[in-house]
């Protein structure tokens, strides 16, 4: 700015609380890495389902990895790209048709995230509590700013007196609990895939165990 002088980016710092729930997000991963099915049917649809929900776990592991190096910023970027994979995931899973897949696994018929929501909307039994579809609403403008350099975005590094990144803690946790949340499901979409019932108990007493934590 003419006239005026800005300080340039430093090292966003955590607080201990923060650092902690970064903590618990790697072990989360770890956790769901060591607890996720190894084999299932080989169809299209599980391997396309299958694909998915593992691109949004690798995903999580890489936005924790980011938010564990201070890099805050292209940690909320990439967090689109969790939701998208797990939401394409149950569209092959759930929605797809046979003929969808087939064209979709050669390059063609990309489904695009208004019809995959919709589809989701208007399934009886998929979105019962309609909680996939509320996320969807209340996240998805934001993850769009966020990952396409809007202004969400670029607020977080404008302060009074310098341009770096000043991302709240509460934002910060806010993310995580959504990335943690959103993991969590695409691993139990592969434990339904895989027809597992023995990972499935683990799961719901995992589950049960992150409802009463601040992890979720």
């Amino acid at each position: 700015m003419i006239g005026q002088t800005a300080v340039m980016p430093q090292r966003q710092e955590y607080s201990k609380v923060l650092t902690e729930r970064i903590l618990n997000a790697q072990r989360l991963s770890s956790w769901l890495l060591e607890n996720q099915p190894q084999e299932t049917k080989a169809t299209n649809r599980n391997r396309i389902s299958g694909a998915f929900f593992n691109i949004a776990l690798d995903h999580h592991v890489a936005v924790v990895f980011l938010m564990a190096n201070y890099m805050v910023s292209p940690a909320f970027a990439l967090a689109r790209s969790i939701w998208e994979a797990y939401l394409r995931g149950l569209w092959a899973k759930e929605l797809a048709t046979d003929s969808d897949l087939g064209k979709f696994i050669v390059g063609q018929g990309d489904p695009k995230m208004v019809s995959i929501i919709k589809a989701i909307k208007s399934h009886p039994d998929l979105d019962l509590e309609n909680t996939i579809a509320k996320l969807h609403d209340e996240a998805w403008e934001p993850l769009n700013s966020y990952g396409h350099g809007g202004s969400l975005q670029v607020q977080r590094w404008i302060t009074g007196e310098s341009v770096e990144a000043a991302h709240t803690d509460d934002e910060v946790a806010d993310l995580l609990r959504f990335i943690n949340h959103v993991a969590f499901r695409a691993c139990v979409a592969l434990v339904e895939l895989a027809e597992a019932d023995h990972l499935a108990e683990v799961f719901l007493r995992k589950g049960n165990e992150l409802a009463t934590t601040d992890w979720f």
